[in-house]
């Protein structure tokens, strides 16, 4: 008996030392295809990773230009609804517009995109953030834990941002899952990875043409054609009438987002702006560009009640510094109405053409502001 302890002794120290080093194998191959960066080239361009990727890619091949240049960061509400070349042609040669939004992302997705497209913060006269209400209304579930920023900013991550980026999520489960994430990227990018390998030369091809034309594709982009109009709200009923042709999924959605009710009040909503905006507001301190938010319309029928001017406003807080401004909050009012709109939130071609007209005579008169 005595004997066979060594022996087992031996035999676990050797299993210990073989599930390390393979840990530590696994972790090397991790880093040298995913962390180094190296894999960042054949995402999948309909990927979130892939979408931020190509707007990276973008704006580094674009030229400095001559006149002020505009970032406009948002989410799918301002990818579908701004513009930058109605934009562009509004300005008549005195702005430039970057459309930057991501599908899918919060502010928590802005600062890291930001970083990655302006590191210096020298390169955009404003940033135009999008905020969909000005209040703090909290929602029911908290944007701290939309788990879509792990997946649209993992590629940015550096190590030093980890810990700082799992622990932004409220939720423990959460949390780990951020924190493995980061740490072990491939583990995010295991399915993209393996639908590469399956086709490899076909997802070559997708990336090539996608960096290719994706600049001229956002630029280019009309919107949708469909709209709402004919759409009807008895608020004291609870109730929307959509015309006939709309879609199920469409009017599930519109239905859900017009009556929708307020939250609970935690405070989620505040303290998320106050570190997320927070940090982009701080990072242009000293760049001489302003930053700008703006409430798009915010659907083809808003419940009155709203976004009140009385409510806490982590956004109203830092409009009190001289270089940070919002656009007045009734500015795209006349917008929220069903014949703008081709769903619950999102704005359709001809909503997409008055908005981004509008959007850029809001903005002249505070950028002609000094800092």
């Amino acid at each position: 008996m005595t004997a066979r302890a060594p022996e087992k002794s031996t035999a676990l120290r050797n299993a210990v030392c073989a599930v390390c080093a393979g840990v530590l194998l696994y972790g090397i191959g991790d880093w040298a295809v995913f962390g180094s960066g190296w894999y960042d080239q054949f995402l999948d361009p309909d990927s979130l990773a892939g979408r931020i990727e190509l707007t990276i890619a973008m704006v580094r091949r674009r030229p400095p230009s001559p006149v002020p240049e505009i970032a406009m960061v948002g989410n799918s509400v301002l990818a579908e609804g701004f513009s930058a070349k109605v934009g562009d042609a509004e300005a008549n040669g005195h702005m430039r517009f970057s459309n930057l939004a991501i599908p899918a992302s919060t502010a928590r997705s802005w600062y890291y995109l930001l970083r990655a497209v302006d590191p210096d913060a020298r390169r955009y006269r404003a940033i135009v953030l999008q905020a969909e209400q000005y209040s703090d209304e909290d929602g029911w579930i908290p944007l701290a834990d939309t788990i879509a920023d792990l997946h649209i900013v993992n590629a940015l991550l550096a190590p030093p941002d980890i810990v700082d980026f799992a622990f932004s999520f409220q939720d423990p489960r959460l949390r780990f899952e951020a924190f493995r994430g980061a740490v072990l990227k491939g583990y995010i990018f295991k399915q993209d990875a393996q639908a590469f390998l399956e086709a490899p030369a076909k997802r070559l091809e997708k990336v090539a043409l996608a960096r290719r034309e994706y600049a001229n594709w956002i630029y280019d982009y009309e919107g949708h054609q469909e709209s709402l109009r004919g759409m009807t709200v008895d608020w004291s009923g609870r109730s929307v009438y959509l015309p006939p042709g709309v879609p199920t999924s469409i009017q599930q959605d519109v239905r859900q987002i017009v009556l929708r009710q307020r939250a609970p009040h935690t405070g989620d909503q505040a303290r998320f702006r106050s570190r997320w905006f927070g940090r982009i507001v701080d990072r242009y301190r000293r760049s001489g560009a302003r930053i700008i938010f703006v409430r798009p319309p915010r659907g083809p029928a808003v419940n009155p009640s709203f976004d009140s001017p009385d409510d806490p406003s982590t956004i109203r807080g830092f409009a009190r510094l001289p270089y940070v401004n919002l656009v007045r909050a009734e500015a795209f009012q006349p917008l929220e109405s069903p014949e703008w709109f081709w769903d619950g939130l999102h704005m359709n071609a001809a909503g997409r053409q008055r908005f981004s007209g509008m959007l850029v005579h809001e903005l002249e008169p505070l950028l002609g502001k000094d800092r």
